[in-house]
């Protein structure tokens, strides 16, 4: 679901967080998770925002970072380590990893360490969740691939007339991306789970879900 689109004219923290306050004016609560890359204008805006939601960082972007700190002869052995660590079965499996991983390669490639190390929370937050839902959660694949399919539009633009006419399509082309984006299957196991991280969290519980005791709800990513 596309929430909202505005322009921005840096990724700053006052930016992110008035991008942020305006969809709180607008009813949204304080989510359990919130996904997000690297920047540190984001990152500071959302923990601002919403000090009780669990955050994760988009991992295909944390590998690629770690990965070009790497000589290429060694790339294809610390990524099967990495993956080995975020996709542990369970957040104690992927701490004790991390640790290895970094015992292992803090000598050979202390730069590549160091930027594992950093948000290492974040980078396992997934494996607190359902396992069939980690897969979905653990990048931010999904709108990163409705950005490429407004970039396609809009690259053939020689120049807009005004700034309207530039959100005018931008989300003309995020919009029906939004219209495929996957939904998570849940089960009441999961839904129950969920509450009670919810409520771990400090957050409101969620609104009344319609379903039937155990058959299989859908329920948007």
């Amino acid at each position: 679901m596309l929430l909202a689109l505005d322009v921005g004219i840096r990724e700053s923290t006052a930016a992110w967080t008035e991008f942020i306050h305006g969809l709180i004016r607008r009813g949204l609560r304080e989510p359990l998770l919130v996904i997000t890359d690297g920047s540190p204008g984001l990152v500071s805006a959302v923990g601002s925002c919403f000090p009780n939601s669990y955050r994760q960082r988009c991992l295909f972007h944390k590998t690629q970072n770690v990965l070009s700190k790497i000589p290429e002869e060694a790339r294809e052995t610390v990524k099967s380590f990495l993956h080995s660590i975020y996709h542990a079965h369970s957040p104690e499996a992927g701490e004790q990893r991390a640790a290895e991983f970094i015992g292992e390669y803090r000598s050979l490639y202390p730069r590549a360490v160091n930027c594992f190390s950093e948000d290492l929370d974040a980078c396992l937050t997934h494996l607190k969740f359902p396992e069939k839902h980690r897969r979905l959660i653990r990048t931010g694949n999904l709108i990163e691939r409705a950005f490429g399919e407004q970039r396609r539009r809009t690259k053939v633009i020689p120049r807009f007339f005004d700034e309207k006419s530039c959100l005018k399509l931008a989300y003309g082309s995020l919009i029906r991306a939004a219209e495929r984006f996957q939904r998570v299957k849940m089960t009441l196991l999961d839904i129950q789970r969920l509450e009670t991280m919810r409520r771990e969290r400090g957050l409101a519980p969620e609104p009344t879900l319609d379903y039937k005791l155990g058959r299989e709800v859908r329920k948007s990513a």
